[in-house]
């Protein structure tokens, strides 16, 4: 008489197995992110023409395989779901009004911008609380753009010397009202850029001068719990939510 298999129900020794295949995967896409963080301090050092498109390569090679190493490890600790994970977001109302205070307190009144990175919690919740400064390459009242060498030199010293995930871009609009925190189309093409390298966990984020908040996403649906006095939810849509900072 045969047993029915049930699904879900893995032997112990086959889960084990693909266990162990899935850390010596992890393992091997380590090792040639190391590589490849070698060749872009090389790159720096020597400066060699076409260092900017070895650069622009090595960083997104290295964000992919960073990308690729956290969803094996979710896999290995999680197991195989059907559907992906609902995108679980925190913050405190205290870190919404430091990064407030930032990006509108340029004295120039030109816009700036920050990464966003902090804890995930053994649910799998991002808690959006540590402040990663770049610098800008251009900004004014209107426009900021990140140094793109600086950028991508943040981004690997997150993922690969400190373990931590990019969780969020956040930049400021220099007008008022929750309407001036409608994404540009830059702002846009920004986003797709994280989703196209595989990052669809990363959060855009733009803050207006009187208080105003809009995160978002191009590409996930996600939930939103804000810890602390001080911040109201305006709209909560699956791809949109819209605070306002109440002291700011």
């Amino acid at each position: 008489m045969f047993t029915r298999w049930k699904p879900g129900r893995p032997g112990k020794a086959g889960a084990l197995e693909a266990k162990d295949f899935a850390r010596q995967l992890e393992e091997r896409v380590d090792a040639v992110a190391r590589r490849r963080i070698a060749d872009i301090t090389a790159t720096f050092e020597a400066l060699a023409p076409g260092w900017q498109e070895r650069l622009e390569n090595g960083a997104t090679f290295i964000l992919e395989a960073a990308a690729i190493r956290h969803a094996i490890r979710r896999t290995r600790e999680q197991g195989v779901t059907r559907e992906a994970p609902t995108l679980r977001l925190q913050a405190s109302s205290l870190f919404l009004r430091d990064c407030h205070a930032l990006l509108t307190g340029d004295p120039n009144g030109h816009e700036r911008l920050h990464l966003v990175s902090g804890t995930v919690s053994d649910h799998g919740v991002r808690v959006l609380s540590r402040i990663v400064k770049v610098n800008a390459d251009e900004s004014s009242a209107a426009y900021v753009r990140a140094e793109p060498a600086d950028t991508h030199r943040k981004i690997v010293q997150l993922v690969e010397r400190d373990g931590h995930e990019l969780h969020a871009m956040f930049h400021s609009h220099i007008m008022h009202g929750a309407a001036s925190t409608r994404p540009s189309g830059i702002d846009i093409a920004n986003q797709e850029r994280f989703v196209t390298i595989g990052w669809t966990d990363v959060i855009g984020g733009i803050f207006s001068l009187d208080g105003y908040i809009r995160l978002f996403s191009t590409a996930r649906d996600f939930t939103l719990s804000i810890y602390g006095n001080g911040a109201n939810m305006v709209s909560d849509a699956p791809r949109e939510k819209i605070i306002k900072l109440t002291e700011c």
